[in-house]
């Protein structure tokens, strides 16, 4: 499966000068393009820019940074803030039967990375929550 997300990643790798939109339709934000773009660098192994999160993503940049600095413990902390973020706005009404919001994926995904890049093991991620199965990074 990495090597699949690698091979895609490459595959949709924005050409330099790219427009990811325009004034009438936008795919997606400003802040969450520049957040693609640094996971991208840090999945295909390249150094990131250096440059300032945008403030819908600071959780996630923060994540991206804690990895490519190798701070297991941080990221550990960070992953836990995703975590109960997410169970926060899944325990909503307007949410409770929504399918996006079943399991914490952004938190899964930074948890395999972490695992991925050898900073702790899966059985080291001890969050008491529904949306965090542990049992999917541990096969």
């Amino acid at each position: 499966m990495r090597d699949a997300a690698r091979e895609l990643a490459s595959l949709i790798w924005d050409p330099e000068n790219a427009s990811l939109g325009n004034s009438k339709y936008s795919a997606c934000t400003a802040g969450e393009a520049a957040l693609t773009k640094k996971l991208g660098c840090l999945v295909l192994g390249d150094k990131s820019e250096a440059s300032s999160a945008p403030q819908e993503c600071k959780v996630p940049w923060k994540a991206i940074d804690l990895i490519e600095e190798s701070e297991s413990r941080q990221l550990v902390d960070v992953i836990d803030e995703m975590v109960q973020a997410h169970e926060t706005l899944a325990k909503k009404k307007a949410n409770r039967k929504n399918c996006n919001f079943f399991i914490a994926c952004e938190a899964l995904m930074f948890a395999s990375l972490g695992i991925e890049k050898g900073l702790f093991e899966a059985n080291e991620l001890c969050f008491e929550s529904p949306f965090f199965p542990v049992e999917l990074l541990l096969s």
